[in-house]
């Protein structure tokens, strides 16, 4: 392992569409609705948002959803995985779904990965990375038994700007041939496995940069390391561009296992990018950023629509073993 800090930057300049994929299960119906935000209503159990724009506001947290009795995608993933039950669901779909946790788009998705966007019904489907699309509010449960076959139905991918396709009345960017492709194996989010690094879906850099050997607060030799990932992430009616980092530890005596660790970070961040909304300008941004905690992340861009390119180049630093631990000749985590 080196044990001298090292320099990752990351630079992309990508032009791109982008898409999702989508997990498909059944809980009890929803109770009565309380208050609705103005242009939000529920249709039988699914979100209709009236305009692009008020989604855009939704997605982006510049208005912020009402308390709603219904159950939406997030909650009822939750629920799913704390049963227990066997989900129909590969890896793909798993780490999709996780990497949005916690935002506006599961929020907004019903229990089955619905949304109603203007005349639109919008479906996500995460194991395949895919949104089924049509004006036809009828076929909802069609869908959710995976036929797609009607001229009524249109199918784009999670990395297309399914919004702005919409705009333009664009056709099918996919062929619906594969669509119900079956899942060649069973994935089981729960089963304990131990691989190295944060396992993150994105980019495991820990292969590649060097840990910090350190000595515990309370003795003991530990291995301390940054592990980053810088993404461009697509669900095409929903796109985040951002950088994220976790610090972590484990035992110098042979274990796998690596724990989360609070330290202070830093990042430095260069971007450019261009949004494929009509009407958009290039924007930069040349700053940084930290915090104490065992993981940093900065997001650059959120929003419903896409982005035409980008340019990103970001620098973390952490300061070894935290509140855990120390580097004795002062040796910085740098990525």
């Amino acid at each position: 392992m080196k044990n001298k800090a090292n320099i990752l930057k990351v630079a992309l300049f990508i032009s791109m569409t982008w898409g999702g994929l989508s997990c498909t299960t059944n809980l009890e119906e929803e109770v009565p609705i309380g208050s609705l935000n103005p242009g939000v209503e529920i249709v039988n159990g699914t979100l209709k948002i009236d305009s692009f724009e008020h989604y855009e506001n939704l997605i982006t947290g510049k208005e912020k959803l009402e308390k709603l009795s219904f159950i939406n995608f997030q909650d009822n993933f939750r629920e799913l995985l704390n049963s227990g039950k066997n989900l129909r669901i590969n890896q793909v779909g798993y780490e999709g779904i996780t990497s949005w946790e916690g935002s506006p788009l599961l929020e907004i998705l019903d229990k089955d990965g619905f949304v109603i966007l203007e005349d639109y019904l919008i479906f996500l489907n995460f194991n395949n990375r895919s949104a089924v699309v049509t004006k036809n509010l009828e076929l909802k449960d069609v869908i959710l038994k995976g036929d797609i076959s009607s001229e009524e139905i249109r199918l784009f991918s999670f990395d297309d700007d399914v919004i702005g396709l919409l705009e333009q009345n664009s056709q099918s960017t996919l062929p619906k041939t594969h669509y119900n492709a079956r899942i060649a194996t069973v994935f089981n989010p729960l089963a304990y496995t131990v691989t190295a690094g944060c396992t993150w879906s994105k980019c495991d850099n820990s292969q590649d940069y060097g840990d910090v050997i350190g000595v515990g607060n309370c003795g003991g030799t530990f291995r301390y390391r940054l592990d980053a990932k810088h993404v461009y992430d697509a669900a095409a009616i929903s796109f985040r561009l951002y950088s994220k980092a976790k610090h972590m530890r484990k035992p110098e005596d042979g274990s796998l296992v690596w724990t989360a660790t609070p330290t202070s970070i830093y990042i430095f961040w260069n971007y450019e990018y261009l949004s494929k909304k009509s009407g958009s300008t290039l924007q930069k941004s040349i700053s940084q950023s930290n915090t104490v905690n065992n993981e940093l992340e900065a997001t650059y861009y959120s929003s419903g629509r896409g982005l035409e390119k980008f340019y990103l180049q970001s620098q973390f630093y952490g300061v070894p073993g935290g509140n855990h631990g120390y580097s004795p000749n002062g040796t910085f985590l740098a990525i």
